[in-house]
């Protein structure tokens, strides 16, 4: 769901009446107070400037204290649905229904709806009904009638989309990533081709240090989420690290690179996986998590009911679809439980980040 002017609309009465209610009381309420009001707004252009008028509504932008208020005046969406899951961040919401038969799962949604737009109502907040979308997730061989899904918010016809980027990462309906992939593989190809013509120009260490900068965060960035996708679409990865890495050394076209990855100690698209997913596994190993993750891995002592030497390994679920075997839930334990014991008794994230890395670029093919 995307909203219209979210930050602009935020209603001063409503949002202080929030506030006093989470516990925010005295000096602190007058001064979020004195924050808000006395705020006017006019135009200037050239040698004229138009009158002044209040400011009624919105929070200031370009500041901390902006962004935290939003969150506070939102934080009780999730209550206008008891059967919709929500996930906010700043003012993008995103709602979630699961179920078998769409037409009883459209029922209820548009129901669900109903009550959510009532909470934006009394919220005095808009939807921007061109920009909110929705999309079906289902398994490949699974068959949807799609034509029975209509959704609707206020007699508003929903359109439904096969793809959304969320958070900079680009979400499809089957899940398989080849819409990310395809974004990914376009910007970095552009990179490259800024790269290859000013490869004589700079030393080796400035052309490694632009690989780190415009190129390693596309392809770190929600790794542990997408990194474990097809082959194929993994290989398009390869394929234009192995040119920034021909381009960076200034190798020939056809330059073997598993020798060069080695030289510039940097980790090809599938090592790189393995090393994200193996910080990630080792954080949550040290209890360094979100909350939301505190039961996501189950312990193998759990299951077997007697000491082991194998105390710090994790159940590995038994999926029957290999799309399943591509998540998170099964690679973590899937790499942990392969790591050697002297990656596990690293005492520092640091030292295991530099420990593993190592071994990863030895032992590049």
């Amino acid at each position: 769901m995307d909203l219209s002017k979210a930050f602009d609309c935020i209603d001063h009465t409503i949002l202080i009446n929030k506030l006093r209610f989470y516990g925010i009381r005295g000096v602190a309420i007058d001064f979020i107070i004195s924050y808000l009001e006395n705020r006017k707004q006019f135009v200037n252009i050239g040698n004229f400037t138009s009158y002044s008028l209040d400011i009624l509504l919105g929070v200031p932008q370009g500041s901390n204290l902006g962004p935290l208020l939003f969150l506070l005046y939102v934080n009780d969406l999730p209550n206008a649905s008891e059967i919709l899951s929500f996930i906010l961040f700043a003012d993008d919401t995103s709602l979630f229904i699961a179920g078998n038969d769409p037409r009883s799962v459209t029922l209820v949604l548009n129901t669900e709806l109903e009550k959510v737009y009532s909470w934006f109502l009394v919220n005095k907040l808009l939807v921007n009904y061109n920009k909110t979308n929705y999309m079906v997730f289902k398994t490949k061989n699974k068959c949807v009638d799609l034509n029975v899904i209509d959704v609707y918010i206020a007699n508003n016809k929903i359109s439904m989309v096969d793809s959304v980027k969320f958070l900079g990462l680009i979400i499809d309906s089957k899940l398989n990533w080849k819409a990310h992939i395809n974004e990914l593989s376009r910007k970095i190809a552009c990179v490259i081709g800024v790269i290859s013509k000013i490869k004589y120009m700079l030393p080796s260490s400035v052309l490694i240090n632009l690989y780190n900068t415009l190129i390693l965060p596309h392809l770190t960035y929600c790794n542990i989420i997408w990194g474990n996708c097809s082959n194929y679409l993994l290989q398009r990865l390869f394929l234009l690290q192995k040119r920034a890495i021909r381009i960076i050394t200034k190798s020939p076209y056809l330059a073997h690179t598993s020798v060069l990855f080695r030289q510039l100690k940097i980790l090809n698209i599938y090592d790189l996986h393995l090393y994200l997913v193996a910080i990630f596994m080792f954080l949550y190993m040290k209890n360094i998590r979100p909350e939301s993750f505190n039961e996501f891995f189950v312990p193998q002592s759990n299951i077997n009911r007697y000491i082991t030497r194998n105390a710090d390994r994790l159940y590995l679920p038994n999926y029957r679809y290999t799309f399943s075997r591509t998540t998170l839930k099964y690679r973590g334990p899937l790499i942990w439980n392969k790591l050697q014991s002297e990656f596990k008794k690293c005492q520092s994230l640091s030292s295991f980040k530099r420990k593993y890395k190592s071994f990863l670029i030895d032992n590049t093919l």
